[in-house]
Formats: C-alpha cells, sequence, structure tokens
C-alpha cells in the first residue's frame, strides 16, 4: 500500500556525478533518470556512488540497472582492449625478429668480399658445349645439334668467382632493403594500432553512446 500511494516525482536526466552534484532540488522532489547514453566512465563514477536506500536518504534513481550495464561494459570493453595489445606483443616481438634478421644480413655485407664463399666448384662454373642465340623469328633447330665443347679458362674461372661475390653482394642489400621495408611496416602497422587503441577507448569509454544501456554479448571479433 505504501508504494501505490507514493508521490510520483518530477524525473531530471543525469549522465555524470557533475550533473548529479548540480541538482540543486530536495530528494523529496524530484527522481533522477540514468542517461542510457551516458559515457562509461562517468556511469562508473556515478555506480561508485549508488547505494541501497530511499530518497530520505538521497535521490532516488529511476533506472539503477543502467549504471550495472555500464559497469558490465567496462569489463567488456577492457577485455577487449586486452586483446589488441597482446596484438601488440605479438607485433613487438615481430619486429624484434626483423631487427635481428637485420643485423644477421648487414653482418654479411660487412665481411670482406676474400670471405664471401663461391657457390659452385670449378667444374660446374662451365655449360658444357658452346651456346649461340637466336634472333627473334629465326627458327631454333629442334633436337640435339653439335656443338663444340666448352671450357673455361683459368681467368674466366677468376672472373666467375668475382661476379659470384657481386652477384652476392647484391642479393644481400635487396634482402637488406626487403628487411628494412617490412621492419617500417611492421612499425607502421603498431603505431596505427596504438592510435586506433586510443581512438577506441575515447569512443567507447569516454564518450556519450548506447553501449552498456542494456544486456550485451560482449565477444570481440579481433
Amino acid at each position: 500500500m505504501a508504494s501505490s500511494n507514493r508521490k510520483r516525482l518530477r524525473m531530471l536526466l543525469v549522465s555524470s556525478m557533475e550533473s548529479v552534484d548540480s541538482v540543486t532540488e530536495s530528494p523529496h522532489r524530484v527522481q533522477l533518470y540514468v542517461d542510457p547514453k551516458a559515457a562509461v566512465t562517468d556511469a562508473i563514477s556515478m555506480n561508485l556512488r549508488m547505494r541501497p536506500g530511499d530518497r530520505t536518504m538521497a535521490f532516488e534513481l529511476h533506472n539503477p540497472e543502467v549504471l550495472r550495464r555500464k559497469v558490465e561494459a567496462d569489463a567488456g570493453l577492457r577485455g577487449a582492449i586486452a586483446r589488441v595489445e597482446r596484438s601488440e606483443e605479438k607485433l613487438r616481438t615481430k619486429i624484434q625478429r626483423t631487427e635481428r634478421k637485420i643485423l644477421e644480413v648487414e653482418a654479411n655485407l660487412n665481411l670482406d668480399r676474400d670471405a664471401i664463399r663461391a657457390r659452385a666448384s670449378n667444374n660446374r662454373r662451365s655449360l658444357p658445349f658452346q651456346q649461340v642465340i637466336y634472333k627473334s623469328g629465326e627458327d631454333i633447330p629442334e633436337g640435339e645439334v653439335a656443338a663444340p665443347k666448352r671450357k673455361l679458362s683459368k681467368k674466366a674461372r677468376r672472373e666467375s668467382k668475382t661476379l659470384d661475390v657481386l652477384s652476392q653482394v647484391a642479393y644481400w642489400n635487396a634482402n637488406w632493403f626487403m628487411l628494412n621495408e617490412k621492419k617500417n611496416a611492421q612499425e607502421g602497422f603498431l603505431a596505427a594500432l596504438l592510435e586506433s587503441k586510443e581512438a577506441f577507448l575515447t569512443r567507447c569509454l569516454e564518450s556519450r553512446s548506447n553501449i552498456g544501456c542494456g544486456y550485451t554479448d560482449y565477444s570481440f571479433a579481433y
């Protein structure tokens, strides 16, 4: 019976402790309505000040459940952030691995040219037969064709080994270039990831939104 005789109070919209503290009317005259779009961080602050009671003690809340749902949202969102941060750590590990590979390639590039070992033995340096090349449009004979045997001179073999070194160094330089491009891309992605995390925190925790105004599945696809 007591509840049916309660006087209906005028409702005031509140979305933060600042708005609660700014209410000048008596708890006997107004009831507070929690804004469903209240920022999660603001709702957390309000929830810390909420206790069981009646209007003789403090302001009555019309919809206190919203604050509880916002608390759940805070936990869910921070779980999502933790998942993003695990990705950050994995990416930092990948960057460190790339840096180690860069150092390995740089060590090769700093070798004395005489220390760079040839990959082929002398008997593999020369094709067994003399080779020719046909102009475009000329018929190329099919099947085996008799050709003089071919053998490199000592001078040609020395020159061939010099070319081995030049080719190897050029390849290592290309490898070094690609590793640095990879590192730059990884660092760029990490910077973008950190920036997007801050934007996510601002959007979901610190800004007004419907996140947490009701029961929500906080599974986070990432």
